[in-house]
């Protein structure tokens, strides 16, 4: 992989991007990858992959549930807890569609694949691009306050995203993906991202 494909690969994958998300989407992703390359530079994380996974973290989330439903099955990804939730799907048939349309390495997806649930065992840039999609500043609850902590103190912004994320999931009465309940009984742990 060589730098002439992968901004051919950008190019095409932004494009997409374009044509099949909404304005607001659209723009969200935007500013998910601008504030992981961001922090990426405060802790010295791979940029590249957080580009690339910050582009598709949400390349499927408008595309049709049944859709996406056949993506995972094709890929023997099929998921109980995520049938109840199909919002869940979307990060999965991501980073698929990442590897399948674009040729980009799993480490590479892996990002956006972890950024809805989490999960044990989170790498640098999977943490980074998960507390980015929830404090990016076109969110509207995003303050300065908490893009300064996420700068500061990774491993606390992180903590507060997952419990954010879970509080939200127990309110409304959804399951809890198991992924989830992995990820913060790994941080209570006292664990940090691996390499």
């Amino acid at each position: 992989m060589n730098d002439a494909w992968l901004k051919s690969a950008l190019e095409e994958l932004l494009e997409d991007l374009r044509k099949n998300l909404s304005a607001l989407r659209f723009e969200h992703v935007l500013s998910t990858t601008e504030t992981a390359i961001s922090l990426g530079r405060t802790h010295q994380a791979n940029e590249i992959i957080l580009q690339v996974s910050g582009y598709l973290h949400d390349f499927a989330r408008e595309m049709p549930v049944k859709k996406q439903e056949e993506i995972l099955k094709s890929e023997g990804l099929e998921d109980p807890i995520a049938l109840e939730n199909p919002v869940l799907h979307h990060a999965k048939v991501a980073a698929i569609l990442g590897k399948q349309r674009y040729g980009f390495p799993d480490k590479w997806v892996e990002p956006a694949k972890w950024h809805t649930t989490g999960r044990a065992k989170m790498t640098l840039e999977d943490v980074i691009l998960y507390v980015s999609d929830q404090i990016e500043p076109k969110r509207a609850w995003s303050t300065e306050r908490l893009l300064d902590e996420a700068h500061t103190n990774l491993s606390l912004s992180f903590k507060n995203c997952l419990l954010q994320k879970l509080e939200f999931t127990l309110k409304r009465g959804k399951m809890v993906h198991p992924d989830s309940i992995q990820c913060w009984n790994w941080l209570c742990l006292g664990n940090s991202w691996a390499d």
